[in-house]
Order: C-alpha cells, then structure tokens, then sequence
C-alpha cells in the first residue's frame, strides 16, 4: 500500500516519523540530548561501530551515515 514511504506507513498509523539526522561518514560516534533544552534528556554519545546508523535510546532520533540512505533509494527502486 504505501511501498517503502516509511513515513507514510507511520503516519497511517498515527505515528509521527521519527527524525533522521545525517552525519558525515567519518563519523564513529554521534550525541544527542533530545533537542529542546530542559524538555530534552541527557547527554548521550552513541557509537556507529560499523552501522549506517544509530538510534538514540532515549529519543528514538536516529543518526545515519549516507550509506544508510543509499540502501533506501536501492530498496524504493
């Protein structure tokens, strides 16, 4: 029905898609403290090891690599 539009598929089931920040592909670690000030969680670094991404176990962000979004244009085509 919604193909790979992941975001459409989470929408349908009154889900808001969760963010995806990219980062350069050098990276080894990404850190997130949830955005928005005291509204946010603590500091946390996640680390990539050998992954195209990462999700932070507070917040559900994930931080992808551009590799991560190669494999999606493959899977959409």
């Amino acid at each position: 029905m919604f193909g790979h539009d992941r975001a459409a598929r989470a929408r349908s089931y009154g889900v808001e898609p969760r963010e995806i920040v990219r980062v350069d592909e050098g990276e080894e670690t990404a850190s997130c403290n949830g955005g928005g000030g005291a509204l946010g969680h603590p500091l946390v670094y996640l680390c990539f090891e050998g992954k195209a991404s990462v999700d932070c176990y507070y917040c559900s962000c994930r931080f992808a690599k551009p590799g991560y979004f190669a494999g999606e244009r493959a899977t959409a085509e």
